[in-house]
């Protein structure tokens, strides 16, 4: 016994004591760097800033898109818009359907328009769909709906038989503009919300359809050409030769759908003609430069 004991006071006075929990350091972190005002808050920092994270909302509050006009417009795509809150609130079908609606023709004559509205501004087919049943949710009617590549199909359904059951075809031209589709969506949004009526919603969709593009036409039909002159390298192995072609078979494109919003006559007919003589002259230059890659990158901005 004497033997352990020794050993055991070597081992202790070779480590030392253990240290108790009545000794236990208390870590204490640096003190912090942000500024702090008089309510005793800190301020934000500028790197959070709502401003940094998302300077183009302020901007577009901003702008104003119709100086000249007597109806107020929707704000453009504001932090209240609607893919936000159906992100962060799971009820917004439900919230805001108050049931105040009471026009169902009104109604319907409203979803009719902002369909057709959104679907000829560049809305996708998908988004199409999901805008149309929310609003209708929230309007307080029973419909359905179905968009296809130019046209959509609205079914309604009245279950107290006042209006009967009924099915609308809505025919849609192609085209796309950016800033109609974002007055566009905001609109809905606020007719959902009832920040403004149903009767003033249809007359601001009709003051939208009547604004001027922001960009002129020949802008446009350098954007068509770019855009072809680019994608024939870059996705269909195209060189040179391919890229200056289609740079000039792109604007010619633009040109007749031009030509086919102008003329009725002629509007049915824009991608069939476009295809047609595209495919032409590509075949005649086939010698020269690759044929499949001159059609695909210059009818790359109208395709579905």
């Amino acid at each position: 016994m004497d033997s352990i004991n020794k050993k055991n006071q070597k081992l202790e006075n070779f480590f030392g004591e253990l240290p108790c929990q009545s000794e236990t350091k208390i870590f204490h972190p640096p003190p912090n760097t942000e500024t702090q005002n008089e309510s005793g808050f800190h301020q934000e920092s500028s790197f959070a800033n709502t401003k940094n994270i998302v300077p183009s909302i302020h901007y577009r509050n901003s702008r104003s898109y119709l100086p000249h006009t007597s109806l107020e417009l929707p704000r453009p795509l504001n932090s209240n818009n609607a893919i936000i809150d159906e992100i962060q609130d799971p009820n917004y079908e439900t919230k805001y359907s108050s049931g105040s609606a009471t026009d169902t023709s009104l109604c319907q004559q409203f979803l009719v328009q902002a369909g057709q509205s959104m679907g000829e501004y560049g809305c996708p087919i998908h988004r199409l769909e999901t805008n149309l049943d929310r609003a209708a949710k929230c309007l307080g009617l029973d419909a359905s709906f179905a968009a296809v590549p130019g046209f959509i199909l609205i079914f309604w359904d009245d279950p107290s038989k006042t209006f009967g059951s009924e099915t609308k075809v809505v025919k849609l031209l192609q085209n796309f503009d950016m800033m109609k589709l974002e007055l566009v969506d905001s609109l809905v949004d606020d007719v959902v919300r009832e920040k403004i009526s149903v009767s003033e919603g249809i007359s601001q969709l009709s003051t939208i359809k009547k604004l001027a593009p922001i960009y002129p036409w020949y802008v446009k039909m350098f954007s068509y050409a770019l855009a072809s002159m680019a994608v024939a390298p870059l996705a269909f192995s195209g060189g040179w030769k391919e890229a200056f072609l289609s740079f000039f078979l792109g604007a010619i494109v633009y040109f007749l759908e031009l030509l086919g919003s102008k003329f009725t006559e002629f509007r049915n007919i824009v991608e069939f003609t476009s295809a047609l003589f595209v495919s032409f002259v590509a075949a005649s230059l086939s010698d020269y430069v690759c044929y499949g890659s001159v059609v695909l990158s210059s009818l790359v901005v109208i395709l579905p």
